[in-house]
């Protein structure tokens, strides 16, 4: 019960940024959401039980991204290059049309400190019929590692436009709920890779 307190306290005293308040959250991550934005702008601080280099490794790896983050149907590198990368993404959400758009994400080579990632739509293909081009949407993951360098704290940040009428309380109670999940499902990505290389060299 103290670690599991001590834990949380720590989570709450990371993220102290003014305007954001929190909506919700699961499975160890605390999700919040920017009161007075005039986008959708959330945040969200959780743990992974790896070093910032393996989990940054996972969030770079686009093209796997659609095993990961429920909704995404697409996610193919454009292009890559030492520091940044062109990903072409398409959403398939309830409710709603879907959306699609370009990415440009950044990082530093050499540095597990997290990336950054916003639209780009001109390196991208033309928009099509078929979904609602977003043009706006950036963020950003901060990993800290935690745990003598065996563990990361990763704080994420995106701001979206969905670029249609879509409800704020719809965004909210979906946000609590689904920003948890990618940290899941990064959390199980990092984790099969691990179980991968343990048989790939027990088998050697």
């Amino acid at each position: 019960m103290g670690s599991l307190l001590t834990s949380l306290l720590t989570l709450s005293v990371v993220f102290a940024e003014p305007g954001y308040q929190a909506i919700g959250g699961h499975d160890g991550v605390e999700v919040y959401l920017h009161k007075d934005a005039q986008v959708i702008d959330l945040a969200a601080v959780g743990e992974f039980a790896a070093p910032p280099a393996v989990v940054q490794a996972a969030l770079l790896d686009y093209d796997a991204h659609p095993k990961i983050i429920k909704h995404l149907t697409e996610s193919t590198v454009l292009e890559r290059r030492p520091g940044e990368m062109h990903v072409y993404q398409h959403l398939t959400l309830p409710v709603i049309k879907d959306r699609d758009y370009t990415l440009r994400v950044d990082w530093t080579p050499d540095s597990a400190r997290g990336l950054s990632f916003s639209v780009d739509n001109r390196s991208g293909p033309g928009q099509s019929k078929s979904a609602v081009r977003m043009t706006m949407l950036e963020g950003r993951w901060e990993l800290q590692p935690i745990r003598d360098g065996q563990a990361t704290r990763a704080v994420y940040h995106v701001r979206l436009d969905f670029a249609g009428s879509v409800p704020r309380w719809m965004v909210r109670g979906g946000a609590a709920k689904d920003i948890p999940n990618i940290y899941i499902g990064f959390r199980r990505a990092i984790n099969d890779k691990r179980v991968g290389y343990i048989l790939s060299a027990s088998t050697r």
